[in-house]
């Protein structure tokens, strides 16, 4: 909620709120919950999941690039089928995506500016590692290595749209 609070929400009508103070977020996010009976109870409250560290070779554009490569491997098998070859969010398993309340859920084209849930290597990898309640977007962080999601990072970053697209 911070987060989001802060950063807003790409691609939504949630704006970005960076003139509000850590205290005055922390009062945002304290009375959003409070319209909520869920946050009532003891039960739903997680402990903070606690992400990888962004590896060093982050830093070094050659690196990257490697990474990336071998990012690029990894989607081809593992994000494709949803996500399309091209990562234009049109995979053949498209049609049969639901979210949680049976509606049609297809993916995003992952070649765009901004992402819903931030575009950071970070956020990717969080997204990647957590998944997303509530859309077909699984979660990763057993199937992949905390190395194969990085890279998936860094190849996702590789992406944009292409010139004939863009507007």
């Amino acid at each position: 909620l911070f987060r989001t609070i802060r950063s807003g929400r790409a691609n939504t009508s949630m704006p970005v709120f960076t003139m509000l103070s850590d205290a005055e977020v922390r009062a945002v996010i304290a009375f959003v919950k409070s319209l909520s009976p869920k946050w009532r109870k003891p039960e739903n409250y997680a402990a903070p999941v606690k992400l990888p560290e962004p590896p060093a070779w982050l830093a070094k554009e050659a690196e990257v690039r490697a990474a990336a490569l071998r990012g690029k491997a990894t989607f081809a098998l593992v994000c494709a089928t949803c996500h399309g070859e091209h990562a234009d969010g049109k995979g053949p398993a498209v049609a049969g995506l639901k979210d949680s309340w049976g509606d049609p859920a297809a993916p995003p084209d992952l070649r765009l500016p901004a992402y819903r849930n931030g575009r950071t290597s970070g956020d990717i990898v969080r997204v990647l590692t957590l998944g997303i309640e509530g859309t077909p977007m699984a979660s990763f962080g057993e199937a992949l290595t905390e190395a194969q999601r990085w890279e998936l990072a860094a190849f996702l970053g590789t992406l944009s749209l292409p010139a004939t697209v863009r507007r």
